[in-house]
């Protein structure tokens, strides 16, 4: 028996009768549904008491990394009554270094507090950063549709360190 012939055999098999199952005709349904994953934008959501952060830095790395590195504390949102699946978007933007950054969050009616928003961390090469200190525009919006609600917006300062 050759088990090389065997495991290749097998793994098409198994392929072939995933592809079978769920094809057009197959009994298995694989598409998602909108409900599944990621909200979907419709809906609506009471977001109050926001928490922009009050400065970010640039910081240059340690142990001998050339890069700075962007670091934006959280911002923080009252929610409560959710209906259907609203985003909240978290966006950091530093004009003067051409920089956006955005992250989302998909609401749903089991959301009622507060939520948490972060943005992940960014490294910039040392060439770009030729100042002490930036000035960043952080801003929390509701998406609900087709409308956008900024619930809070600010300016703050992003310093250099290194």
């Amino acid at each position: 028996m050759n088990v090389e012939a065997t495991a290749v055999h097998g793994t098409v098999g198994v392929v072939l009768l995933a592809l079978v199952l769920t094809g057009p005709y197959g009994p298995i349904d694989a598409t998602a549904s909108p409900s599944d994953g990621f909200g979907s934008g419709e809906g609506t959501a009471d977001v109050r008491d926001v928490r922009l952060p009050e400065a970010a830095t640039l910081e240059r790395g340690r142990y001998g990394e050339t890069a700075y590195a962007l670091s934006v504390p959280p911002a923080t949102a009252t929610v409560t009554g959710v209906t259907g699946r609203p985003i909240l978007v978290y966006e950091v933007r530093i004009a003067d270094l051409g920089y956006s950054r955005v992250s989302l969050t998909s609401l749903d009616a089991g959301v009622d507090g507060r939520v948490r928003l972060t943005v992940a961390a960014d490294a910039f090469a040392p060439d770009r950063i030729d100042r002490r200190r930036y000035e960043a525009t952080v801003s929390v919006t509701l998406r609900s549709g087709e409308e956008r609600t900024v619930v809070d917006r600010a300016t703050v300062p992003v310093e250099v360190i290194g």
